[in-house]
C-alpha cells in the first residue's frame, strides 16, 4: 500500500514540475514496498540511489526555471533542495553501511517533506513561472 498516493491536493499544474513530483513520490513509494515485502539492503541501496539522482534532477530543473524567470525566492528555494539532497545522502550513506534500517517513520517523513516542500515552495514558483510567461512572450516579439 502506498504511503501517499498524488492528488490534485499537491499538484502545481507546471507539467513538468508534476511530472517531477509523481515520479519521485512513486520513487518513495517504491522503497516503502520494497522495505515492507523484506527486500535486501542492495536493492533497497539501489531504489533509494534512483530517488537520490531523481530529486538532483528535479532540482537542476527546477533551479534553472528559477533563474530563467528571476524568481525573487530563488536563494530560500535552493537551500530547501540542499536540506533535503543532504539528508537523502546522509540516509543513503547510512543505510549502506548498515548502520541504519529504514524505519516507516523515515518513510513517513520523506512523503510529508515532499507534500510540504509542493506546498510551500513549489506552488508559488509556479505562479511565478505563470506570470512570468506573457512576459517572457512579450520580450520574444
Amino acid at each position: 500500500m502506498p504511503l501517499m498516493e498524488w492528488s490534485p491536493d499537491i499538484a502545481t499544474n507546471q507539467e513538468m514540475m508534476d511530472d517531477d513530483h509523481r515520479h519521485l513520490l512513486a520513487l518513495i513509494n517504491r522503497l516503502e514496498e520494497e522495505r515492507v515485502r523484506g527486500a535486501t539492503a542492495e536493492t533497497l541501496d539501489a531504489v533509494f540511489a534512483e530517488l537520490q539522482l531523481s530529486a538532483r534532477e528535479h532540482f537542476r530543473r527546477e533551479e534553472a526555471l528559477m533563474a530563467k524567470i528571476r524568481y525573487r525566492d530563488a536563494s530560500d528555494h535552493r537551500t530547501q533542495h540542499r536540506v533535503l539532497t543532504m539528508m537523502l545522502d546522509r540516509l543513503a550513506d547510512e543505510h549502506k553501511a548498515r548502520k541504519t534500517v529504514l524505519s516507516t517513520d523515515t518513510m513517513r517523513f520523506l512523503v510529508k517533506w515532499l507534500a510540504e516542500h509542493i506546498r510551500r515552495d513549489d506552488r508559488p514558483l509556479a505562479r511565478a513561472v505563470l506570470a512570468a510567461r506573457p512576459a517572457a512572450l512579450d520580450i520574444a516579439s
